[in-house]
């Protein structure tokens, strides 16, 4: 970005110091340097390993029990995939519109009370809908019933719909988040005007569709390609998807080349993805971002917004605190999961440490002026996109196929460290999407400021940004950890052996139809999720303060 011109007669800007220069590129290196360490050189080992070995005559995996024997085209399962991925997206949209409007007009103060369904499996809420058609449940036996009167495809159709419910409730803080940040450049003087105009109702609400789709069809797109990479919903749904294709190939026959030839629209899909969400992200127009008056917003979006928040995280803690026998279960789940718990938060503290890390070093990155910095910065930034719109299963098999292609590193496959490499590569994403946002959302007084005294490097970036949005890096750290706590695709792969996970032991809970011990782990989970999101809102909220005071701090 072009530094901001000066009164003719006033003074030059300060001329920053070669330590400045030092760290600011030190920090460009270093970010470079994870990204490639954690996605680029694992996919490139492997798409090699994979490329070499397709040529070579592979025996075809028997089918897993109870899925369907019948041939599909390459054509027709991605076809599949793409129209699940596109309805899931759709239906997190239209659940997502109310909360967005929310945003726009209160901040994003209440941000992270909305992003509590994200802290969560992404079964969790699909399991709890199985609930409301268990056995005994009037749901569940009218759908007996059907199914005896030879409605026989009920119960599938049925599941299937859950699916496709469970993961909109859980993907729609995704759109919301996306749809805030673009109707927050809004005009509220166009609402107003819109709103007194004697126009009919299909005239305004075609104006409404122009002014909101600039929001809505990129958080559509967003929330379609991270579903490509979604298998465990659909998996127990038996929905056939690429991603649950490729899955079963690596499952049935570890290292095997023909997933990554089998997966290579999906693989594609990410890859033009993360160019153009680079590309989108790393655009300089950062003055028109939240900074619109935003007005007021009407209670029944509130209300609604508030209903579907339920519906994600309170409708389920109650349908897993009803099918509890007994609360003892939650204290007999606590025991039980002491070491999987212990285990798998040391991995997802070291996540969310380094994920904070990430943060930081693309906020700074992209509020520099040197193209060469920049041009650093968004190749990391695309890098841990796409390891983020990837299944996450090939994510795994490429970070396990990786440790293994170098002999000094093979002594490390089996330990938590590639674990933690795994997922930095799947949420490193959600780091650098934090940082682009930190980095748009700084006030262009502030910015000018920093330019005219020379506070452009690392130590003067510290005193007058992270002082004042340190919240937003811890929060994004929590969130990373959260998610590294509960991922399941990336863990069948690279789990130690013997070491117990608590995604694999809530996977094992689900497979196995362990109701008492599925509803209290559930029970601790969105309790716990919460707890903690309703304590970054207080802290969100006495920093969006502090931000307002917060005086520029020079180099």
């Amino acid at each position: 970005m072009p530094e901001e011109s000066l009164a003719p007669g006033s003074a030059a800007p300060p001329r920053r110091s070669p330590a400045a220069t030092v760290g600011v590129w030190l920090m460009a290196l270093a970010l470079c340097v994870i990204s490639v360490g954690v996605v680029v050189a694992p996919l490139a080992i492997t798409l090699a390993h994979a490329a070499s070995s397709a040529s070579s005559k592979q025996e075809s995996a028997p089918p897993p029990p109870n899925w369907p024997t019948d041939a599909i085209t390459p054509w027709a399962l991605l076809g599949n995939t793409l129209a699940w991925s596109i309805g899931i997206a759709c239906l997190a949209t239209v659940l997502a519109a109310p909360a967005a409007w929310v945003i726009r007009a209160r901040g994003w103060r209440s941000a992270p009370i909305i992003l509590v369904p994200l802290l969560l499996p992404t079964y969790l809420t699909y399991a709890s809908l199985n609930l409301a058609r268990a056995p005994g449940t009037m749901l569940g036996d009218w759908i007996e019933r059907s199914a005896q009167a030879g409605y026989k495809e009920l119960p599938i159709i049925a599941g299937k719909v859950l699916a496709l419910l469970g993961l909109g409730l859980w993907a729609w803080p995704i759109a919301a988040l996306v749809m805030a940040a673009a109707w927050r450049s809004i005009d509220q003087g166009m609402l107003d005007v819109l709103r007194m105009e004697q126009a009919g109702l299909g005239r305004r609400a075609a104006v409404m569709c122009r002014l909101l789709a600039p929001g809505a069809l990129p958080a559509m797109a967003l929330v379609a390609m991270i579903m490509l990479g979604s298998a465990v919903p659909l998996h127990l749904a038996q929905v056939r998807t690429y991603a649950l294709e490729v899955w079963f190939l690596l499952t049935l026959k570890p290292g095997n080349a023909q997933a990554w030839v089998t997966a290579w629209p999906v693989i594609a899909v990410a890859l033009c993805a993360s160019v153009v969400l680079t590309r989108r992200l790393c655009e300089e127009r950062r003055d028109e971002i939240g900074h619109a008056s935003a007005g007021r917003v009407r209670s029944s979006v509130t209300v609604a917004s508030a209903a579907i928040w339920a519906c994600a995280t309170i409708l389920p803690l109650g349908l897993y605190a009803r099918s509890l026998v007994s609360w003892r279960s939650v204290a007999l789940f606590l025991r039980l999961a002491e070491e999987p718990l212990e285990s798998s938060g040391v991995v997802a503290a070291a996540v969310g440490g380094i994920a904070g890390m990430i943060v930081c070093g693309a906020w700074i990155g992209l509020s520099q002026t040197d193209p060469r910095v920049r041009a650093l910065v968004q190749f990391s930034i695309g890098a841990f996109l796409l390891g983020g719109l990837m299944p996450g299963v090939l994510v795994g098999t490429a970070v396990r196929t990786a440790f293994d292609a170098w002999p000094a590193l093979r002594s490390l496959a089996d330990s938590p460290f590639t674990l933690g490499i795994g997922h930095l590569a799947r949420f490193g994403c959600v780091a650098v999407l934090a940082g682009c946002f930190l980095a748009a959302n700084e006030p262009r007084e502030q910015r000018g400021m920093r330019q005219v005294d020379g506070a452009t490097g690392v130590h003067g970036w510290l005193g007058a940004c992270l002082r004042a949005d340190w919240a937003v890096v811890v929060g994004t750290g929590v969130a990373c950890a959260c998610l590294s706590l509960h991922e399941i695709e990336a863990a069948v792969i690279l789990q130690p052996p013997g070491t117990p996970s608590l995604a694999q032991l809530l996977l094992g809970y689900l497979h196995f139809a362990k109701t008492q011990e599925m509803s209290a782990a559930a029970v601790v989970l969105v309790s716990g999720g919460v707890i903690v999101a309703v304590a970054a809102a207080v802290i969100a909220r006495n920093a969006q303060s502090v931000r307002r005071g917060t005086a520029r701090a020079p180099e």
